[in-house]
């Protein structure tokens, strides 16, 4: 068996990976081996109990591991355990291979931060499609990590950058005075000069002066909103009062601001406009494929403790007026805030989790078994998004599910609409939405 760690495989597979592929039925390992060798050109190393798991693990690079939980020595979840605990592996992804269900065992593997897990009757389609998820956000993070460490990531965006183009010399020192303590800010005379700068590092907001050299304030915004990569920065006009009316009917600015030197009143026109980039945001340039992580924790969640697929909804259902909500915190150490994963649902669709999970009629659950269900599906979810962080270099816990109200989210969200059936065959469906603390957020569900 060769090695082929730079090998473009196919799937969007960009890198090989060494998989150490853990199951003590002969059998399915060479059903698995042939899947990882044939869709993946991985490096395949085996074993057959858990103590040579620990041993392949001490002795060479593994990049992953697929885990029979019922593999002999040490058992499944005491070998993630060890995995967990190790300084090396504790964000190995783990994709563990199971028989139908048990929901105490599965549960305890889901805290402890697998990647996604493999029924052993499942079609091979559905294996392929569930590792090549794992391995492909797997060689994502890996390649973010080699350009540019796990810290920095989170840590380049945290400064919103403002451009400020002006001739007047005066006005651009007004500007980085005015702007220094909340921005980080560029000044520069010329809008050609800035247009190379942006070409190559797109500033989150560009001030435009009125005086911009040879390329003038106009020609300038027409040319950067012909960007596709400076689509997202934000384009403001600084003019005179008199030409406000002028710039406006142009319609390439986001915003006008009167020209001014008085900082507060120049700095207070600013301070709905100009909008830094929120945890969420940053979030998303530290932890490669975070939508994908949360869609995968969904699925997961639902596979092993429900018993039931999810479909991806593209358009997710609205909040309910009434029912039951519940937010589950993931805390950002240093950043000082909170990602809130969540859910406002019907209580018809509550009732059908619960039911879903307790393998119980509706009729006879307990009084509060739909926010039971919710909270643990969310602390599910919260725990592999609070893992997907820490994997990625970022000092996170999770905290304690809060119920209320079913509310509509506020600020920025990413939201992932999904379906699936209740006990009875009746769709449902639900909306994953996770938020910044700041935000009142929801993960709604309807019927």
């Amino acid at each position: 068996m060769t090695s082929a760690k730079t090998h473009k495989g196919s799937g969007g597979i960009s890198r090989s990976l060494t998989v150490l592929l853990a199951d003590a039925d002969t059998a399915a390992r060479h059903v698995l081996r042939r899947v990882l060798l044939r869709e993946f050109k991985s490096t395949v190393v085996e074993a057959d109990n858990g103590i040579r798991v620990l041993e392949e693990l001490d002795s060479q690079d593994i990049d992953a591991l697929v885990l029979d939980l019922k593999i002999p020595g040490l058992g499944g979840l005491e070998v993630l355990r060890d995995i967990r605990s190790s300084v090396r592996h504790r964000h190995l992804p783990v994709v563990i291979v199971t028989e139908k269900k048990d929901a105490e065992t599965i549960k305890a593997a889901v805290e402890l931060g697998v990647s996604d897990y493999v029924l052993k009757d499942q079609h091979q389609a559905v294996v392929v499609e569930r590792m090549r998820r794992v391995f492909s956000s797997e060689q994502q993070i890996a390649s973010s990590r080699s350009h540019a460490g796990r810290r920095t990531a989170m840590q380049a965006p945290s400064a919103f950058t403002l451009l400020v183009i002006d001739e007047d010399l005066d006005f651009r020192h007004f500007c980085s005075d005015v702007f220094r303590q909340k921005y980080e800010v560029v000044t520069i005379a010329s809008a050609a000069q800035a247009m190379a700068m942006c070409l190559n590092q797109p500033p989150n907001a560009i001030l435009v002066g009125s005086k911009t050299g040879t390329m003038s304030q106009e020609s300038f915004a027409r040319r950067i909103r012909q960007l596709d990569t400076m689509a997202e920065t934000q384009l403001v006009a600084v003019m005179t009062k008199s030409r406000v009316e002028e710039a406006r009917a142009l319609g390439l600015f986001d915003w006008i601001a009167v020209r001014s030197f008085v900082p507060e009143t120049f700095l207070l026109q600013f301070e709905q406009t100009l909008r830094p980039p929120g945890v969420l945001a940053k979030v998303a340039v530290a932890m490669p494929g975070f939508r994908s992580q949360a869609i995968s924790a969904v699925e997961q969640v639902f596979g092993m403790m429900l018993g039931t697929e999810v479909n991806i909804l593209e358009t997710p259902p609205v909040v309910p007026k009434t029912g039951v909500s519940v937010q589950v915190p993931v805390t950002l150490s240093e950043q000082n805030a909170d990602i809130l994963v969540g859910a406002s649902i019907s209580e018809k669709t509550g009732l059908e989790l619960a039911a879903r999970m307790l393998q119980s009629p509706i009729d006879e659950l307990p009084g509060d078994a739909a926010t039971s269900a919710l909270a643990e599906i969310l602390n599910m979810v919260g725990g592999r998004v609070q893992h997907g962080l820490t994997a990625n270099g970022l000092r996170a816990h999770i905290g304690l599910p809060v119920t209320g109200a079913p509310t509509d989210p506020v600020g920025d969200t990413v939201k992932m609409g999904f379906g699936f059936d209740s006990m009875s065959g009746e769709p449902q469906e639900f909306t994953l939405c996770i938020s910044e603390r700041e935000a009142v957020m929801a993960m709604d569900t309807a019927s």
